[in-house]
């Protein structure tokens, strides 16, 4: 490899890895923010306990992509990391369908009152909900940008 080639394989390699440690301190968040309103929203409670298993196992698929999981290759190791990374990511999967029912069926939960039962507290349920926003415009542009793509190839694209 020439070295200007070589230097931005290093930048992309270090870019993506900034970007790795950046989304593993928003899971760090999840978990922290549903330790601390455990109790706080009567109106859906596993809205905290959603982000705490949410952020524990995404930091899980975050670990397994740091220590070199993914870059095991073939054999045992390689089938193993393959499976971990599989049924993770259909835990998580299932998890975010099973978080956005809980999410949006309260909307807009009572963010004034905390002794009524259709209480939520405010900064709980506005980071879940604009996670999950988020989530699915990311996904949604994931997408389209996959379409156009394969699109793009099939027409005789390069």
């Amino acid at each position: 490899m020439d070295p200007v080639r070589n230097s931005f394989f290093v930048s992309a390699s270090s870019g993506l890895g900034y970007i790795k440690i950046l989304i593993s301190l928003l899971h760090i968040a999840m978990i922290a923010l549903g330790a601390l309103h455990l109790h706080d929203c009567p109106k859906q409670p596993y809205i905290p306990i959603y982000l705490i298993v949410g952020g524990v196992f995404w930091l899980l698929v975050n670990i397994l992509s740091f220590s070199g999981c993914s870059q095991a290759g073939e054999g045992v190791l390689g089938a193993l990391c393959t499976a971990c990374n599989f049924l993770l990511y259909l835990f998580l999967f299932c998890w975010f369908i099973t978080g956005s029912v809980w999410v949006y069926t309260i909307f807009p939960p009572n963010y004034e009152s905390p002794s009524k039962e259709d209480y939520c507290e405010k900064t709980l349920y506005l980071f879940t909900f604009w996670f999950h926003n988020a989530c699915y415009v990311t996904a949604t542009l994931g997408m389209i940008s996959w379409c156009c793509s394969s699109l793009y190839t099939i027409l005789g694209g390069t």
